[in-house]
C-alpha cells in the first residue's frame, strides 16, 4: 500500500509544500538489460512493458514508471528506466 506524506518548507520566506512518497514502485525492478537495445525511446519504453508485464506489475505501476520517463528529455528518460531495471 502506498502512502503519501506532507512536508513543510520554508525557503525565502515561502512555503513550498514537498510532497513524497513513501513505499512506491521506486524501489521495485526488472530484470531488462537496456544496452542490447535498440535506443529508441519508444522502443525502449516498449520493451520495459513487455517485461514488467511479464513479471506480474500492475498496469498502474508500468504506467507510473512510463509517465515519469515522459517528464523529460532523453537522458531523463534513461535514467528512470535503469532506476527500474537490473
Amino acid at each position: 500500500m502506498r502512502g503519501v506524506g506532507l512536508s513543510l518548507v520554508v525557503l525565502n520566506h515561502t512555503f513550498l509544500i514537498i510532497s513524497f512518497i513513501r513505499g512506491c514502485i521506486m524501489d521495485k525492478k526488472i530484470s531488462l538489460d537496456l544496452m542490447d537495445l535498440d535506443g529508441n525511446a519508444f522502443n525502449l519504453m516498449g520493451a520495459f512493458r513487455k517485461q514488467a508485464k511479464k513479471e506480474n506489475w500492475t498496469n498502474e505501476e508500468i504506467d507510473e514508471v512510463l509517465n515519469e520517463c515522459q517528464k523529460g528529455d532523453y537522458n531523463h528518460l534513461l535514467n528512470t528506466l535503469l532506476t527500474h531495471t537490473n
